[in-house]
């Protein structure tokens, strides 16, 4: 095990944002998104639950984070009005950002400092704020925003 599980269970917490966005997604129409992110919530879930370095689970929830991410970015995102499709395209770039550099300082400060504990909690709220919290809520704003721009029947 890579994170302690008194650590790594606090990412639970941060995982609602995909279950709310899948509800919202849902709510607007975007039936794919909402079974993709319901998808990625439960592979979020399940990997939070047991952080290992290298295990199927981990493979999945990245997979259905990098699959969510083209996703939006690629199928969803023609729908937003302008403006919209330039805030979730930065969106992803810096949590992008902030997902490798996060990995690249996790690994270093594990082999040179001494405080592990701190390095857990570092990197664990750091990936709950930029990969849990920051694309949700900017999908859900871009899709609300122009839901009201695009004057789109809700359910």
């Amino acid at each position: 095990m890579i994170v302690p599980q008194h650590i790594s269970r606090k990412a639970f917490y941060s995982a609602q944002f995909l279950l709310v966005g899948s509800a919202a997604a849902f709510y607007y129409c975007y039936y794919v998104l909402s079974f993709l992110l319901f998808c990625l919530y439960s592979t979020t879930m399940l990997h939070w639950n047991k952080v290992m370095r290298i295990s199927f689970i981990k493979v999945a929830d990245i997979a259905m984070a990098f699959t969510v991410m083209m996703h939006i970015s690629f199928v969803d995102s023609m729908h937003f009005a302008p403006g919209y499709r330039a805030i979730w395209a930065s969106s992803v770039l810096v949590s992008s950002c902030a997902f490798i550099v996060n990995e690249i300082v996790f690994y270093y400060q594990l082999k040179r400092d001494g405080e592990r504990e701190w390095v857990y909690l570092r990197s664990t709220y750091t990936h709950m704020f930029f990969l849990h919290a920051v694309p949700p809520l900017t999908c859900w704003y871009c899709v609300h925003m122009s839901n009201a721009y695009n004057n789109i029947c809700l359910l």
